[in-house]
């Protein structure tokens, strides 16, 4: 798909697929997504690695910045950058965390 040419979509239709993609980001970002879809999301945006809903949304919002600037925002050609990675341990109760800091 890469070459010289160059078409645009009418301004409705771009609109009509950011409204798609973040109503799927949304979605996703609130859990409501089943597990399959999640993982054939991930195949068919990502590629490569281990399918997780982290890596769908960052690709999410990346194709959401550039139907943006495809329809008017912005002047440069939004780059998806570097994504900061946030761990979360939950621990089921304050024995097993004490149990858990004594065994280090």
């Amino acid at each position: 798909m890469e070459g010289d040419r160059i078409r645009a979509l009418p301004y409705e239709d771009l609109a009509a697929l950011v409204g798609v993609v973040a109503v799927l980001n949304g979605h996703l970002v609130n859990g409501e997504l089943p597990e399959e879809l999640i993982q054939h999301l991930h195949r068919r945006l990502v590629g490569s690695g281990q399918p997780t809903g982290g890596a769908v949304n960052g690709v999410l919002s990346d194709l959401a910045d550039r139907l943006h600037w495809a329809a008017g925002a912005g002047a440069e050609y939004p780059r998806a950058g570097p994504r900061p990675t946030r761990y979360e341990i939950r621990v089921p109760a304050v024995a097993v965390a004490a149990l858990c800091c004594r065994a280090s």
